[in-house]
């Protein structure tokens, strides 16, 4: 049981009322929200805490509870993933149709001299998107369900121009895609350790135009 100190500690705080073994961790668990990092009742015993091992012990990755468990890391990537209220997004091709400008307005960036948000654009013939993953760091000319990424990582969050050097057809159009994202690639190329690492992009608030 918990003593008069613990009892007379401010929230938050947790205790695990449970016995732990070699090689093992306790963790907040599921971990789906900050209430659940003790400041939801009880805060003694097992509801909000359990013990982990093996692989769910790396640090720096998300808490999990069970082996298939995704709570704390849809929690992380929340997080982590920048916000863009009302997107917008204009787009204007040249005379020649060689060119198309786009001008949209920034997302939301605490610091933007921290240089660690930025934008990916995708383009596509026809106005079918996927959306990118988070933990994935894409290259320039990567596939994104049918459309191909033309830009990402240029200049800081208030960049809000880019100009696509691209034939438009005067039949079909050109159509565009932008995400706002965060961070850069993990430090091994490739690996994915979890998807609340690496590069995490603003699923949730996208755009697309087309332009003829």
């Amino acid at each position: 049981m918990p003593g008069a100190l613990f009892n007379s500690l401010p929230l938050p705080k947790l205790n695990y009322k449970s016995s732990i073994d070699t090689a093992e961790a306790v963790c907040v668990c599921p971990g789906a929200n900050l209430a659940e990092y003790g400041n939801l009742a009880p805060q003694d015993g097992t509801t909000w805490a359990s013990e982990v091992t093996g692989s769910n012990l790396t640090p720096g990755l998300p808490n999990k509870c069970a082996s298939s468990a995704t709570a704390n890391s849809g929690y992380v990537r929340s997080l982590r993933q920048p916000d863009w209220i009302n997107p917008t997004l204009a787009g204007m091709h040249s005379g020649s149709n060689t060119l198309v400008t786009l001008n949209w307005n920034s997302c939301a960036d605490p610091f933007p001299d921290d240089g660690v948000e930025h934008y990916i654009i995708l383009r596509n013939t026809s106005n079918v998107f996927g959306v990118p993953v988070d933990g994935v760091y894409y290259n320039i000319g990567d596939n994104i369900g049918g459309a191909t990424v033309v830009a990402r990582n240029f200049g800081l969050s208030t960049t809000v121009t880019y100009v696509d050097t691209v034939q438009v057809s005067c039949s079909t159009g050109i159509y565009y895609e932008i995400f706002a994202f965060r961070y850069g690639p993990e430090m091994i190329p490739g690996i994915l350790y979890d998807p609340a690492r690496g590069a995490a992009y603003n699923a949730c608030k996208v755009y697309s135009i087309s332009s003829q």
